[in-house]
């Protein structure tokens, strides 16, 4: 963790406050003694500002939790990660239309989490509903059983 002091004299504050003037403001001290005076304490105005360490996923998470979706996969491609989770996210958090079927299911790589939700989803109007089924058909259509060669004869 990297802690900054920031500091702003009472003489600077008064001149940005009357006279607009900001470029004594930018004036910025890191403070590495300990023995400060009680002059110079008094006559600034301090104020902690904290840095945390977060790894790669974790800030990919912080976007995906605070819903900006496309900062999150803009995230994810710059940095070698999965987009899967912020799709699924993002869906799990949509109106699920069909325009969400359409565009989100496409991009998902992981089709169990799809078909599961063409499954188990109950869209928000009778298209979407059907949307999600014809979406999960197309999914399953390639596993579908072939016909038998007998014609019927009732041999297994």
């Amino acid at each position: 963790m990297l802690d900054i002091l920031k500091s702003a004299s009472s003489e600077e504050r008064h001149n940005v406050s009357t006279h607009g003037e900001t470029g004594d403001l930018h004036h910025i001290e890191l403070v590495t003694e300990y023995r400060l005076n009680q002059a110079d304490i008094a006559r600034l105005q301090w104020s902690l500002i904290s840095f945390s360490e977060k790894s790669v996923l974790e800030m990919c998470n912080i976007l995906i939790s605070n819903a900006k979706y496309q900062a999150a996969l803009e995230f994810a491609a710059g940095h070698g990660l999965d987009a899967d989770e912020v799709l699924k996210s993002q869906w799990l958090h949509s109106s699920q239309g069909i325009n969400e079927i359409n565009m989100l299911f496409a991009n998902i790589k992981y089709q169990d989490f799809v078909l599961s939700e063409c499954v188990n989803k109950v869209g928000p109007s009778e298209d979407a509903v059907k949307a999600l089924l014809a979406y999960g058909l197309r999914l399953t259509s390639p596993y579908r059983f072939s016909e038998s060669d007998d014609h019927g004869n009732g041999q297994i």
